[in-house]
């Protein structure tokens, strides 16, 4: 198996080529500490890892990342509602995580077996303040 440093490396590479983001890092920051010129801004998170070990065949893992999508009311142009831009920057980084055209997975070439988005997208809607908010939650299988 790729080691996990080259794993989560992959995919915020994948990812940060999303188009728009002006701030993207690997350490997360509070959407608070995020100043509106460094909006829409872009961190991933590395989560949960579980392993399964089956006889013969070896061990399956799964990796749990979220990408944190931070803009300011300072990104919405000609007056458009946050919320659109929000939706915007979420769909870049779901388009970013698609397999490739011809394949059915993303495979982060080849360093895994699969990559998709799996679960709820979280979201203020960007209806409380001058910031809003997605948590985009991502699921790895890697076997070795």
């Amino acid at each position: 198996m790729t080691s996990r440093e080259q794993i989560f490396a992959a995919l915020f590479a994948l990812v940060s080529n999303a188009t728009g983001f002006v701030t993207k890092s690997r350490t997360i920051k509070s959407w608070a500490d995020v100043s509106p010129p460094d909006c829409p801004a872009l961190f991933q998170l590395e989560g949960k890892q579980h392993a399964k070990s089956e006889p013969m065949v070896g061990t399956k893992w799964t990796f749990r990342a979220e990408f944190y999508v931070y803009v300011d009311q300072a990104n919405a142009l000609n007056g458009a509602d946050l919320v659109s831009v929000l939706n915007t920057q979420v769909d870049a980084v779901v388009a970013a995580l698609q397999a490739i055209p011809g394949l059915d997975n993303q495979t982060l070439g080849g360093r895994v077996t699969d990559v998709r988005v799996d679960g709820e997208i979280e979201t203020d809607e960007g209806r409380i303040g001058q910031k809003a908010v997605a948590i985009i939650p991502v699921l790895i299988t890697a076997t070795n």
